[in-house]
């Protein structure tokens, strides 16, 4: 940040505005994302997005991260969008946008690698020092390229990049090749930078190894660190004396002589000639220089490098500097609107953001709706939901009507402060009478409607449940209602009576994907209509008990009667635990006594609990840590004998001895401190014959739909919870047996588990599926999602325990295990 009408600043000093919010306070300050420092008005301000190491700005000014294995990440929407509509979920504010994935494979060439971990090999696992080139003399294709660096496999990774809709899309400039490789294993090239004489910048900081504390053995008596027999302590230190910085220039630049800065001394008017040079590093300091320096007199030059054919670098750089004086005028951001290179008009828009209030911006913008660039487009959407709903609604129609399959631009039209879930989708319907069942109108009949749900505004619910029938759109609608529910403060609903009666038939549509969506919305909404409730959970009752039922039919069934806040349901449903019943109906009958939030419902759980099956205990123990008082029933039946504490997996006793409530924790430590507990290396040699015999694969993929699905997914089967297992396959099948077997031992980055407490005191577990400036989204086994609003939240914190539950031995034995190992090694 700095002066007035400096924006962010990137590596070269490239400004790039936005506005400051004089009205934020320490709840708009919060983990996991980047941040901006205006220190002229002594404030920081959240900006979207997050790094690791390795941050990049284009010559557009667009955003660019990476993450360990995610590469290149584009910053699409400001955080200041994304908070201006609380009721509006955005999972996320970055794209990943490589074509060829996360993890994506690297093509080294290194002569003998020393690597520290096998998990790693052959994908990026130490994305780091990215740069956007912007220097001007490498050939044209490499204009914005993306570089990359790649410790661990010792390269340099290059991508191009083609803009799409609102993002871009980023493609290997070489298949199976990289930009710059080594045969050199110690070279370890780990930043990037565009200098002043367009060459590519390589600090290379020349390692024996790149090690992490994950990966390092512990010491041995002597103090000595081993790794597999191999490298001592010194071996760490190797290279710290060494390190190298590479220049990389087009062939026939390495000898030109290069034009050297001076531009401390430059004049005002050779500064503005600047703004226009072909080096992003000249305009961008030229562009600082000139505003520290407040110097008007050259604010003539900047208006005629604004409006006279030329470079439209040039012309951006000349309008940002106006700005930053105080010097841009209302006719010279009209006439950038209408300019003819979109990435001008594009940052004339952001402009006039700016200057909504000034006579004819406005409508200016409203006129531009039907823009042919869809990024100025998408930041005519961003901009426009600064106005009122009643005057930027129609042109946000237009807009999203035209985008309706991209994510991105569904996200700019409803970030609108003053969105209306009724009048969009009255809008939908009016704009698409055949309701085509389209995955694009899909996502957005849900977003619209989750955004009366968070509100938990009963006549916008009712308003939408009246618009159900057995059409595609019902469907979505009430799935929509029932996320945006969970994300409200309240933990129910109120409807009038009679959408009450409206949502208690749809229990019992047709289509039986409307009635689960009808039961989600359900499960968040209060009843007061007790009649209407007993009539429809009695016929639920009837259902349960009948012979001639499907399983599907008994498990919704089950579920309705949990609507019945009446205790009379318990012990019917409690039966259905029992493991004489198909797992899917023990599943939801555990389920609805979780959600009874009684303790008469929980002590019936808990009597069964010794013979669940582990994936039944695994949604029992999560349920049951929800909430303080049913944790104290969990251990109040292990004090008792009742339940067997063997048979509490390891996260859940770590949850307990952690717990924030005092008298819990202190319970949980004394009634654990003796439980009986497996060495896992005991269990891990038992089962060390299946990595050496024969499996067969196709029965292990079997193996993997019963065991593994819940929190992994391969092709079509499976929950995506844990890691992509294709790419694992390069692992040996020892260290893959010993993962499944002992998966806290090494927690993959990226999946750890997550803690999060809301301020009602109601407690939740899952990895972090998503997180946004104004919300958290955990993914639990199985792969159910929720969603929660940051204002509700009052602890979030990672567990020292993996998601996955350890005791697996239990549900596979030896030669299965060998099939499961043969079939995750055939993956590709």
């Amino acid at each position: 940040g700095g002066m007035r009408g400096y924006p962010e600043f990137d590596d070269h000093g490239r400004p790039l505005w936005f506005p400051a919010n004089p009205q934020a306070d320490s709840a708009d300050i919060f983990p996991g994302t980047d941040f901006r420092f205006r220190p002229d008005q002594f404030v920081v301000q959240p900006a979207g997005g997050m790094s690791q190491f390795g941050y990049a700005f284009d010559s557009g000014g667009n955003r660019f991260t990476v993450w360990n294995s995610r590469h290149l990440q584009h910053v699409v929407i400001p955080h200041r969008y994304v908070t201006r509509n609380p009721a509006l979920h955005v999972g996320n504010v970055m794209a990943s946008i490589p074509d060829h994935g996360d993890a994506a494979a690297v093509y080294s060439i290194t002569w003998n690698p020393l690597n520290l971990h096998e998990s790693e090999i052959g994908h990026f696992t130490s994305a780091s020092g990215t740069s956007m080139y912007t220097g001007g003399i490498f050939p044209d294709e490499y204009r914005n390229a993306a570089f990359v660096t790649e410790p661990v496999h010792n390269l340099v990774h290059v991508d191009l990049l083609t803009a799409t809709g609102a993002t871009f899309v980023a493609r290997r400039a070489r298949e199976g090749k990289e930009f710059l490789a080594s045969t050199d294993s110690w070279f370890r090239p780990v930043n990037t930078t565009v200098g002043p004489d367009g060459g590519l910048y390589i600090a290379d900081f020349y390692r024996k190894l790149v090690e992490h504390p994950a990966w390092i053995a512990r010491a041995d008596s002597q103090g000595i660190y081993t790794f597999a027999g191999v490298l001592q302590e010194s071996d760490f230190l190797e290279g710290q004396d060494r390190g190298r910085i590479y220049r990389v220039v087009p062939e026939g630049h390495w000898r030109a002589a290069a034009e050297r800065p001076s531009l401390s001394r430059a004049s005002g008017r050779e500064l503005v000639r600047h703004l226009a040079h072909p080096n992003m590093w000249w305009r961008a300091t030229a562009q600082r220089l000139l505003v520290d320096r407040r110097d008007r007199s050259v604010v003539g030059a900047l208006e005629r490098l604004a409006a006279e054919p030329g470079s439209p670098e040039g012309k951006i750089h000349a309008l940002w500097t106006l700005e930053g004086l105080a010097a841009l005028e209302d006719e010279v951001v009209l006439r950038a609107l209408r300019e003819a290179r979109p990435e001008v008009r594009e940052q004339a828009v952001r402009l006039a953001e700016l200057r909504l209030g000034s006579p004819g911006i406005a409508d200016a913008l409203l006129r531009m709706a039907g823009d042919a660039d869809d990024r100025v487009q998408f930041q005519i959407a961003l901009t426009l939901g600064e106005l009122p709903g009643d005057r930027s609604f129609d042109a946000l129609r237009q807009i999203a009507a035209g985008h309706l399959p991209d994510p991105w631009f569904q996200t700019a039209a409803l970030s609108a402060s003053g969105t209306d879930p009724l009048r969009w989708f009255a809008a939908l319907r009016e704009g698409d009478p055949s309701r085509r069942a389209t995955p694009g109108r899909q996502q957005f009949v849900r977003r619209v409607a989750s955004l009366a749900g968070a509100r938990q505004d009963g006549e916008e619910i009712g308003g939408l449940l009246g618009a159900v029938t057995g059409d595609d759109d019902g469907r979505w609608i009430l799935e929509g209602v029932a996320e945006g529910l969970q994300r409200g403060r309240r933990v129910r609903a109120e409807l009038t009576s009679a959408k009450e009666a409206d949502l208690l038939r749809l229990l019992e549509a047709p289509a039986a994907e409307v009635r689960q969506a009808a039961l989600a919305v359900a499960s968040r909404v209060h009843f007061r209509g007790a009649a209407a409730l007993r009539a429809v959970t009695d016929r639920a009752a009837r259902i349960i008990v009948d012979p001639s039922a499907s399983t599907a039919a008994r498990v919704h069934a089950i579920r309705v009667m949990g609507l019945d806040p009446g205790p009379s349901r318990v012990a019917a449903v409690a039966e259905l635990a029992d493991p004489r019943h198909p797992s899917e109906v023990q599943l939801a009958a555990v389920g609805v006594l979780i959600e009874k939030d009684d303790l008469d419902a929980t002590r019936a759980l808990l009597r069964r609990w010794n013979g669940y099956p582990l994936a039944v205990r695994d949604v029992a123990e999560r349920g049951l840590l929800a909430r303080p008082r049913h944790a104290a029933a969990l251990l109040d039946a292990v004090a008792a004998g009742e339940v067997d504490p063997a048979r509490i997996g390891r996260g859940t006793r770590a949850r307990l001895t952690g717990h924030s409530d005092l008298a819990l924790r202190e319970r949980a430590g004394a009634l654990f401190r003796d439980a009986v507990q497996d060495s896992r290396e005991a269990v891990i040699r038992r089962y060390h014959q299946a990595t050496v015999q024969g499996g067969d694969p196709a029965s292990g993929r079997t193996v993997f739909q019963r065991v593994c699905s819940a929190c992994h997914k391969v092709g079509d089967i499976g929950s995506e919870v844990g890691p992509d297992l294709a790419s694992l396959t390069n692992r040996t099948r020892i260290d893959l047996m010993a993962q499944t077997l002992h998966p806290n031992d090494n927690i993959a980055p990226g999946y750890e588990a997550y803690l999060l407490e809301t301020s009602d005191g109601r407690s939740f577990s899952g990895v972090m599926a998503e997180e946004s400036p104004v919300s958290v989204s955990l993914r639990a086994p199985g792969g159910a999602e929720q969603t929660f609003s940051r204002s509700i939240i009052a602890r979030l914190e990672p567990l020292s325990v993996s998601l996955m539950p350890e005791g697996l031995e239990g549900a596979i034995d030896v030669r299965e295990m060998a099939d499961l190992l043969s079939y995750l090694k055939s993956l590709k």
